[in-house]
């Protein structure tokens, strides 16, 4: 019962929408922009090791979102 490439396109975009700001900046920082963690945390005034934590914390909340209720990714 896959979505299709556009559906799960969408349930990507809303997972990424509902992360808190903060975390969604750094997220798209270190994934899309290809920043350094050095870099994100001059640009945001945190430290590298902030920055770390913060995509960390971005990837779990991603995966929780996206997981359906058996723990399985939701494109399966």
């Amino acid at each position: 019962s896959g979505r299709g490439l556009v559906g799960t396109a969408q349930v990507l975009d809303d997972a990424l929408d509902a992360l808190p700001p903060r975390l969604r900046v750094t997220f798209d920082q270190r994934v899309v922009e290809d920043l350094s963690y050095e870099e994100i945390a001059l640009g945001q005034g945190i430290t590298p090791a902030n920055a770390r934590k913060r995509v960390q914390q971005a990837r779990e909340q991603l995966r929780r979102r996206l997981a359906g209720p058996t723990g399985r990714p939701l494109t399966e």
